[in-house]
């Protein structure tokens, strides 16, 4: 059985934490007047509830497959860098930001490097 390497529990958990934290502020941002007006104009061609419901389940599925990644299953991996893969492809212009497309493409290079790869295939 491989140790499981540093950065899949470094990824793992910072996921596992920006999601409760952005499930726990989201309700308090959305009684703001002046959050859904925001989000609306950043949004034009999306309806609001469509935004928010796509926000929620993608925290929602990348928590779930960060705590599976934790425990090796190589699906969880899977699925992770398809979920983000579809993010990406579904944002519009404007959304997308160097930091995200950077963050991205290093997780998922280090995802599938020697390393994890043996780990993931236990």
């Amino acid at each position: 059985m491989s140790k499981r390497p540093k950065f899949v529990t470094f990824i793992c958990w910072l996921n596992i934490v920006v999601g409760l934290v952005l499930i726990w502020v989201m309700p308090t941002l959305a009684s703001d007047p002046t959050f859904l007006p925001t989000l609306a104009k950043q949004y034009t061609s999306t309806p609001l509830n469509l935004v928010l419901f796509r926000l929620y389940m993608t925290m929602l599925i990348c928590m779930i497959s960060s705590i599976f990644m934790l425990c090796g299953a190589n699906w969880a991996r899977f699925l992770y860098v398809i979920l983000g893969g579809a993010n990406w492809i579904f944002s519009t212009p404007d959304q997308l930001t160097v930091g995200s497309i950077l963050g991205y493409v290093i997780s998922t290079y280090l995802l599938f490097r020697p390393k994890c790869n043996r780990f993931f295939s236990r």
